[in-house]
C-alpha cells in the first residue's frame, strides 16, 4: 500500500509542478525578515512573531502568484472546527515550503478578527496577505485582516 501512495504522489506532484516554472528564491536571514515585518500595522508591535527558521527563502510576487493557482489547497471543504481558516493557512504554508522550498509564507492568526491567513514576505522585501481559502489577495490592514494583534508563525 505504501509503494502506491508513493506513485500516486509521484505522479501528482510531477504533473502539478510541470504546470509552473521554476521558482527563484533568495535567501534572507531572520533579522531581514524582522525588518520587512515592521510593515504590518502599527509596526507589528501587538502580532508576537514565533520564528521557526535561521534563514528564510522568498520568491517574487509573481512566482508566489503562480503558486497560489497552482496549490489545491483552496479545494478542500470547509468543515467548522474541523477544517476552517487556521487549516487552510496552515496547508498553503506547508505546501509552499514543501514543494518549493519558500519558507517566508507564515499562518497568521489575528486575534482581533478572529481569523487565520497567510502573510507572505517577498523577495523584494513587501508584505502580502494570502486568502487561501478563496485564493484571493486582500489588503493588509483592512477588513479581517488587520493584523494589529496576534501570532505570526514563520
Amino acid at each position: 500500500m505504501l509503494k502506491l501512495l508513493e506513485r500516486i504522489w509521484k505522479v501528482i506532484f510531477d504533473f502539478r509542478v510541470k504546470d509552473i516554472q521554476k521558482v527563484k528564491s533568495d535567501k534572507h536571514d531572520y533579522q531581514w525578515i524582522a525588518e520587512k515585518l515592521k510593515q504590518l500595522p502599527n509596526s507589528g508591535a501587538g502580532v508576537r512573531w514565533d520564528r521557526l527558521d535561521e534563514n528564510y527563502w522568498a520568491c517574487s510576487e509573481s512566482d508566489i502568484k503562480n503558486i497560489a493557482k497552482w496549490d489545491l489547497s483552496s479545494w478542500n471543504l470547509w468543515r467548522p472546527e474541523k477544517f476552517d481558516c487556521d487549516n487552510f493557512a496552515l496547508v498553503f504554508m506547508a505546501h509552499v515550503n514543501f514543494f518549493f522550498g519558500i519558507n517566508s509564507v507564515g499562518l497568521l492568526i489575528d486575534h482581533d478578527t478572529k481569523h487565520a491567513y497567510n502573510i507572505i514576505v517577498l523577495s523584494d522585501g513587501n508584505l502580502r496577505v494570502f486568502e487561501p481559502q478563496l485564493d484571493r489577495w486582500p489588503t493588509l490592514g483592512e477588513g479581517k485582516y488587520k493584523c494589529e494583534k496576534g501570532v505570526l508563525v514563520m
